[in-house]
């Protein structure tokens, strides 16, 4: 079999291969690769009937399940992108998602077409997964059983190049960013981390990243390279410890990729002891910061097990890792993001736009063959942040700025430092304090906003300093943020004051309030 282009390629390979293998299952319904084929296909043409061409963005608002995956990839079959919204968004933010995506169609479920019900987006066809419509506009499950269910030859023309998936991630600015991959980016780290990982037919990786965030592309599009099962875990199961910790041994689970918030829950509160996850052979963390000490305890209580360390923002796909070794170095504090994935390259950049030497911080430049094509519709973003020329760099650009600060050490792996601005990683979720801010100060009683983030990974907590003019309830301002923002944004405390405290120099002081926020917390 020659190397796939494109995401498609990936599963009409793993059907050809491994017909009859599973590949996504739930606790409801299981679909084979065989079945997610055809039944893609099947989806494929119902989206050129709804009016989907080549190159156009179509949007995925559903609850992950076996079905969603194979829309996803009746998407891209359709010659289309998927632009996936987490259904527990508040209708302001997927309204802002919609006007900037402006997608040519909507694959959702009949309980959540009430934003498609306004004037504004009503005339978005949508194609309903889980009932039939009889409306004109609308296609249901009878429309879908009732298409071909050999692949669309208007579909088949794909190119490497092609938009693959836009995520949306937290923007400064107040509204969300689309991140664009291609299907070259998504498809060199599927199967760059399907190698790495040593995935093979009989694996079972344990799905419970949302599509929208960006550990779901491994979960879904790594496991397909391989013929692996994908197992989507239920958000009711997810959210509870002990209950995910059942269903990862229930379910056979052998790789696990998750935020290390969600290992630290199930080892500190799911009563996790040696002989725990017996079929569990590699377990994956990325998305935020895992303290060593938690680390440790973790690889002790699973002696069995293989642990990698995953890294890269949204825009990166994954562009380093590192597998951790046996024993973990006690005198080890933190721990390093590795070394780049193969076709990436990561450059430490100082102050003065030149490589920082080994052992000094700087800030993290990436190239390669993982990464984004741009933020959608922003161009002054995608320029700001795709820099063409790195002094000293081996290789042309374009250079993706982090934003996030490391060093080489003397090993000559990469470590990770901290962050530039106020964007912070919580539960594995990218969040830039700026955009909670900014949609605080949209409130009109609102004068200057200051969000704070305290705490380790796993149990950060955010606070907001608000000086308002009028009296207005912290009450009122978190229904406010819950309008418009997702759960994870919504700080765990708003304090209200006439005005914010400042620095000699005429700034909120931020360090004042910090400390505030650290009292508050206990620490």
């Amino acid at each position: 079999m020659s190397a796939p282009r494109t995401l498609t390629d990936i599963v009409t390979t793993a059907a050809t291969v491994t017909p009859e293998g599973i590949a996504v299952l739930d606790p409801k319904s299981t679909l084979s690769f065989a079945e997610l084929d055809s039944v893609s296909n099947q989806f494929a043409h119902l989206l050129w009937d709804a009016g989907v061409r080549h190159g156009d963005l179509v949007g995925l608002y559903v609850e992950k399940s076996p079905l969603a995956v194979a829309a996803l990839y009746g998407i891209l079959k359709a010659g289309g992108a998927y632009v996936p919204i987490d259904p527990g968004a508040p209708a302001l933010r997927v309204a802002a998602i919609l006007r900037n995506s402006r997608p040519r169609a909507v694959v959702s479920e009949s309980q959540l077409w009430s934003p498609f019900e306004s004037e504004e987006f009503e005339a978005i066809p949508c194609i309903a997964i889980d009932s039939n419509t009889g409306d004109q506009r609308r296609y249901g499950l009878a429309d879908l059983n009732s298409a071909p269910e050999v692949r669309p030859n208007r579909g088949q023309d794909l190119q490497a190049d092609d938009s693959a998936y836009v995520l949306y991630t937290s923007g400064s600015s107040g509204a969300p960013k689309g991140v664009v991959h291609r299907h070259a980016s998504a498809v060199a780290f599927a199967t760059w981390a399907a190698a790495t990982l040593g995935l093979h037919v009989g694996d079972r990786l344990a799905s419970q990243a949302p599509l929208h965030f960006d550990l779901s592309t491994l979960d879904v599009f790594g496991a397909a390279v391989a013929s692996a099962s994908t197992v989507i875990v239920p958000n009711e199961i997810a959210i509870f410890p002990l209950g995910l910790r059942t269903y990862v041994e229930t379910m056979g689970i052998t790789v696990w990729y998750s935020v290390p918030s969600t290992f630290i829950s199930v080892m500190n509160d799911a009563g996790l002891i040696k002989g725990s996850l017996p079929a569990l052979r590699t377990l994956v963390f990325a998305g935020e910061v895992f303290p060593a000490h938690q680390v440790r305890r973790l690889m002790e209580l699973l002696p069995d097990v293989s642990f990698y360390n995953f890294y890269g923002p949204t825009e990166t796909n994954v562009c380093t890792y590192w597998p951790l070794p046996r024993p973990l170095d006690r005198e080890l504090t933190d721990i390093p993001i590795g070394t780049p994935v193969n076709g990436d390259h990561v450059y430490v950049v100082a102050e003065d736009c030149t490589l920082a030497p080994r052992g000094e911080t700087g800030e993290l430049y990436v190239s390669g063959a993982t990464l984004m094509a741009g933020y959608l519709g922003d161009p002054e973003a995608t320029a700001t942040t795709l820099v063409e020329h790195l002094p000293g760099a081996a290789e042309r650009g374009p250079f993706y700025k982090t934003g996030d600060l490391g060093f080489e050490d003397r090993n000559g792996l990469l470590r990770f430092v901290g962050r530039r601005d106020d964007q912070i990683k919580s539960r594995g979720y990218r969040i830039e304090l700026g955009e909670i801010e900014s949609v605080l100060g949209l409130h009109p009683n609102v004068l200057e906003v200051a969000v704070i983030a305290v705490g380790e990974v796993g149990d950060t907590a955010l606070y907001a300093f608000v000086a308002a003019h009028d009296r207005v309830a912290p009450t009122e301002l978190r229904k406010h943020l819950n309008d418009r923002l997702p759960s994870y944004m919504i700080p765990d405390q708003i304090d209200i004051f006439p005005t914010l405290p400042r620095t000699a120099g005429g700034k909120v002081d931020r360090k004042a309030l910090k400390t505030a926020a650290r009292e508050r917390r206990g620490i």
